[in-house]
């Protein structure tokens, strides 16, 4: 089962299907691991200032955009001639990210190979365009700069280890990445495009046999375990047959796609990946690159003297201009970054030198203290209908004003699109002016409100607990007095919770104002668990479910309707009642919070209820669902005690009494709790939302329909 049951297609634009923005139509081009030739870079910039908004939009993927397209079929017989758009049938798919400076400085392996090799591979294989236009592969050089979370399928070179067919073979090798996690299976090098592409195949085969709609591989319950079960399985065969016949079956396609020379993959104990920070902006010095002529993985580095040098892209937009000053000073292309930075690799000592001043006076950013590297922001009004402010010219107005060291991302509005998975301050704008991770504040009172909330650490994302600094800054970073060259250092693990104590509670002890545990609470909650892929009103339901039961991994459990909240919240505002299992359920819902002071009713505790039970032979929690048929259709449901209750609806349902509005049900316990919930996934009789699993509740329901009753936090 899937956390989020999908019920529409993926809209993801791409350069062929673009997306009716209010600027007009969006188009985004794929461009793996963000690598543009020279005369590449001189066609997009013809492009946007003919057909486009005269600005290239860099994306956290490393792809890019063009909006207030003029001509969208003009721009993809330019693309297509450019080489941008080598398989119609593939061009949403071709989500590869590469580690940036692989090849340059640093690293196990040089993936560049792999990264190219990748792309004809998903482009060779029909199958594949059944992928949602999210689904993101990656390759990791070893260094450990991309985040693992953010990849559906990827490979990450790792130290030969001291046993296994792929340490015995004394060649590179990698960790298989599935659902951001290390599947344990060690893959060498040389066979990780087609792992990789067997391993979204198993992904494809787990969505047909479960019977739903997934765009990533964390949508599915037990994701890494099950494809890696099958990938196993799907190599032992290919092992044993490397001319494997054709046959029936629902693996056939993926035995086909194994590498011939599968058994070379073994399996391992799975390890926690570190992350290092991004690159810093400035000039890098190549020193040793991988080299895969002979030795021990760890030996197969040459001597190089070439450099490198990485800028800034303000808030990922680049002009026409630029990108031609970029085409004149990268003869060998140039390699677009998730984190909205450019690197041009391949330059002599003086090349480097000089290239990062005309960058600096071409409007690139170079210097590491700059604020605007800490700064992400979507793309705002005028460019999207939805958004309440012009977010970008608010931002950039108080960009000398910011706190040092605060990292933030704007949006326009609650969607948070492009919102970075490392720690930041959460701006989003209301109508009335800005939220601050949740605190109220105009637009000129940025630079204070945002300070406020950096003091209590950065939150947005799980990874703000490692202590990984702003995109373009790290750590113990120093200077070479000839060219500027950084010096980096990964640095340390991160502090302990022990040692993190906000200063704000150490005074006092503890908060004591309501309002702000709220927040902070809330804002927390934003920051550990990986609300990506839920819709924005029912993330917030989630957030609320969280915070009823203090486990965030709770999100990775919840399955629903895209629609629910909105169901529920329709049917509350034409006076629909809430029928509910439990009167502590009753009793918790925030009477303040029903827009038209809704009857509650829990019927359990009525007279009539023993009787029924011993009718019926079952628990007077299903029972006292006799007492609802009246009032069932069209009615908010929830069920947060026993799974018989939730049976009892079904047969209720079944007997052709109408359907409710909307359903939470999450019932609690050992016996029929998953099995009732499971049953409701594979019903769905009316919009739903649950809780995979034995766990649930009356404080978890009565969280989804506070949550339910009203669109504020």
């Amino acid at each position: 089962m899937v956390r989020t049951v999908r019920e529409r297609a993926d809209a993801c634009p791409g350069a062929l299907s673009t997306h009716d923005a209010a600027d007009g139509p969006l188009a985004r081009v794929r461009v793996p691991g963000g690598r543009l030739t020279a005369q590449q870079l001189l066609v997009l910039a013809e492009s946007i200032d003919v057909l486009g908004d005269g600005r290239l939009h860099v994306t956290s993927r490393a792809n890019v955009q063009l909006r207030g397209l003029s001509d969208p079929e003009a721009l993809a017989t330019r693309l297509a001639d450019a080489g941008l758009l080598p398989s119609p049938s593939h061009e949403r798919i071709r989500n590869i990210l590469g580690s940036p400076l692989s090849s340059l400085a640093g690293g196990l392996v040089d993936v560049w190979p792999l990264v190219t090799a990748l792309d004809r591979a998903i482009q060779a294989e029909p199958r594949l365009t059944a992928l949602s236009g999210r689904f993101q592969f990656g390759l990791d050089d070893g260094r450990g700069d991309l985040t693992a979370s953010a990849l559906d399928v990827g490979w990450r070179a790792v130290r030969s280890e001291p046993h296994g067919a792929v340490a015995e073979a004394g060649e590179p090798a990698g960790a298989l990445v599935l659902a951001g996690a290390d599947s344990g299976l060690r893959v060498p090098m040389d066979q990780a495009v087609p792992a990789m592409v067997a391993a979204a195949l198993a992904f494809l085969d787990l969505l047909e046999a479960d019977g739903v709609g997934a765009w990533h591989v964390r949508e599915l319950d037990n994701a890494v375990d099950r494809l890696s079960a099958m990938i196993a399985d799907a190599m032992a065969r290919r092992g044993e047959s490397p001319a494997w016949p054709e046959r029936d079956g629902p693996t056939t396609p993926l035995v086909r796609a194994m590498p011939v020379r599968a058994t070379r993959i073994v399996r391992t104990t799975p390890d926690r990946f570190e992350q290092i920070p991004p690159p810093a902006v400035g000039i890098h010095a190549a020193g040793r690159r991988p080299d895969h002529g002979a030795g021990t993985q760890q030996d197969r580095f040459e001597p190089s003297d070439l450099f490198g040098v990485v800028a800034g892209v303000t808030f990922g937009t680049v002009t026409s201009d630029q990108l031609r000053l970029l085409s004149e000073l990268a003869p060998d292309g140039a390699i677009f970054t998730p984190w909205r930075s450019v690197v041009i690799p391949g330059l002599s000592k003086k090349n480097a030198s000089e290239s990062a001043g005309r960058l600096r006076d071409g409007g690139y950013v170079l210097d590491p203290d700059d604020p605007s590297l800490r700064v992400t922001a979507c793309i705002g009004s005028p460019g999207c209908a939805s958004s309440a402010a012009d977010v970008r010219s608010d931002i950039h107005e108080v960009l000398s004003g910011l706190p040092s060291g605060a990292v933030l991302h704007v949006s326009g509005c609650e969607r948070r699109c492009g919102r970075p998975r490392t720690g930041h301050t959460d701006v989003v704008a209301t109508g009335d002016g800005y939220s601050v991770d949740g605190t109220p504040t105009t637009a000129d009172a940025l630079p204070t409100a945002i300070g406020s909330a950096s003091a209590s650490g950065p939150h947005g994302d799980r990874s703000a607990a490692t202590g990984s600094p702003a995109p373009g800054r790290r750590p113990s970073q120093t200077r070479s007095p000839e060219v500027g060259v950084v010096d980096q250092h990964i640095p340390g693990p991160a502090p302990s919770r022990e040692n993190m104590v906000s200063a704000s509670t150490s005074a006092v002890g503890y908060v004591r104002d309501g309002a702000e545990i709220y927040r902070r609470s809330f804002a927390t909650i934003r920051a550990e668990a990986d609300l990506a892929g839920l819709p924005d009103d029912v993330a917030t339901a989630v957030v609320r479910m969280i915070h009823a039961c203090g486990m965030v991994d709770l999100v990775d459990d919840v399955a629903c309707s895209d629609d629910v909240v909105a169901a529920g919240r329709t049917a509350l505002r034409d006076g629909a009642p809430i029928l509910t299992d439990a009167q502590m359920i009753a009793s918790g819902v925030t009477r303040s919070r029903l827009p038209a002071d809704n009857e509650v009713i829990c019927t359990l505790g009525d007279a009539r209820v023993p009787g029924l039970a011993a009718e019926l032979g079952n628990t007077r929690s299903a029972a006292a669902l006799e007492l609802w048929r009246e009032r069932l259709p069209g009615s908010v449901v929830a069920i947060g005690n026993a799974p018989t209750a939730l049976f009892r609806l079904f047969e209720l349902l079944d007997e052709g009494v109408g359907a409710p509005a909307a359903i939470v049900g999450v019932p609690v316990g050992f016996i029929g709790a998953a099995e009732s919930k499971e049953e409701l996934v594979r019903r769905a009789p009316a919009p739903y939302m649950t809780v995979h699993g034995r766990r649930g509740g009356s404080a978890i329901a009565t969280a989804a329909l506070n949550a339910i009753a009203q669109e504020k936090e």
